[in-house]
């Protein structure tokens, strides 16, 4: 039998959905084929065709980030979502803190001294420090670990029905559901901005986000962060503070760092829209 090593790069880490429903995808392997979208290390990229249920459709795929940086939070190497919920991983973390477990603490605390690193030498150098604590330690998965699922199930349960319980305690008058008729549901989308105006400006100086919609299932987090920092060559990796995007409902959200940024991205963005319009 051979040696197989936890820095093998034969089996990359990404999770079904990505992987897509065909049992037997093919996938091309490039050793050193790009830099890690993390800690900008060279890593062995995998590509490959996910068919999404239709015999006739399929969307490439490929990793982006290394083999380490996936396993320390236990992500999709290609959509960077939880490899075991499918979730974005600053979601799940805020899940496992309602629910008061700390499972992932130590990865987190680990796996941030890659992100939070100043420059290329330092990411590189943590990098390979983590790479060998992932060597030499035995790491219990998410994945792996359907009793701390349970657990996280049970108290995220436990925690919505006490929250639940004390609401109705305080509004004991109100024993009938909320429910909204068609005409006030109508009146509530009105309010929400899906008319493409970028040339408003929200009043509140502390809105800096984007509401996105109509993105496709082949449109990955990373390739919307880095068409948004490609808008203007005064953008970095730190433009975008956060980012979360929903492939199966087709939207997104997207926040940048300051709200001069945010007017700047709204008035690049909203000139484009003219110039093809031919306005």
């Amino acid at each position: 039998m051979p040696d197989v090593r936890y820095d093998d790069d034969s089996t990359p880490a990404v999770c079904d959905t990505c992987l897509g429903t065909n049992p037997y995808v093919e996938m091309k392997r490039l050793r050193n084929g790009a830099e890690c979208k993390i800690c900008s290390k060279p890593f062995t990229v995998f590509k490959w065709s996910a068919q999404d249920g239709n015999a006739f459709s399929s969307s490439r795929k490929k990793t982006v980030i290394c083999l380490t940086c996936a396993r320390s939070k236990n992500r999709c190497q290609s959509c960077l979502l939880d490899l075991t919920l499918g979730i974005p991983i600053e979601m799940r973390d805020k899940l496992l803190r309602i629910a008061k477990i700390d499972a992932a603490k130590d990865l987190n605390m680990s796996t941030d001294i890659v992100s939070n690193a100043k420059n290329i030498t330092s990411r590189l150098y943590n990098s390979n420090l983590l790479e060998e604590k992932l060597k030499n330690e035995e790491i219990t998965h998410l994945a792996d670990n359907e009793e701390l699922k349970r657990k996280l199930e049970q108290n995220l349960e436990a925690s919505l029905n006490k929250q639940d319980s004390k609401q109705k305690q305080g509004h004991s008058y109100n024993k009938d559901p909320i429910s909204l008729s068609k005409q006030e549901l109508l009146d509530l989308l009105k309010s929400f901005p899906f008319n493409g105006n970028l040339q408003f400006r929200p009043k509140n100086a502390h809105i800096r986000s984007f509401f996105f919609f109509g993105n496709g299932s082949s449109l990955s987090m990373f390739q919307v962060k880095d068409y948004f920092i490609g808008l203007s060559p005064e953008f970095t990796k730190d433009t975008v503070s956060s980012l979360y995007t929903q492939n199966a409902g087709k939207f997104g959200y997207i926040e940048f760092k300051t709200r001069g940024i945010a007017e700047k991205v709204a008035d690049i963005v909203h000139g484009r829209q003219k110039k093809v319009l031919g306005c």
